[in-house]
């Protein structure tokens, strides 16, 4: 993840296993999420915070799928095996974009 303006890096970290990279709701709010990970944007890891802000529940939920499949995709290929590659997840503009070109 970078800033908007300068491009340098804020978050960079690999979703891993447990215990850390555990997605949790944050402030009771279905449109946020938190976790703790190692962050790798600077040149020493440190022990960071993420919380994860969406305009919607349901890009929120996207999210939410997308990050957990990544976990188990990384969890499988860290063990040697063979990882399933789980579809992109299609915004809803994107869908209403294709449809104009038709």
């Amino acid at each position: 993840m970078r800033q908007d303006k300068t491009l340098k890096p804020v978050a960079n970290f690999n979703i891993a296993e447990d215990p850390l990279c555990i997605l949790k709701e944050h402030q009771g709010s279905d449109k946020m999420f938190f976790t703790i990970a190692y962050d790798c944007s600077e040149e020493k890891p440190l022990v960071e915070k993420f919380v994860f802000k969406f305009g919607n529940p349901e890009n929120a939920e996207k999210f939410k799928k997308a990050f957990n499949d990544a976990k188990e995709f990384n969890k499988v290929a860290k063990a040697g095996g063979e990882p399933v590659y789980a579809p992109v997840l299609k915004d809803e503009d994107d869908e209403k974009k294709e449809e104009k070109k038709e």
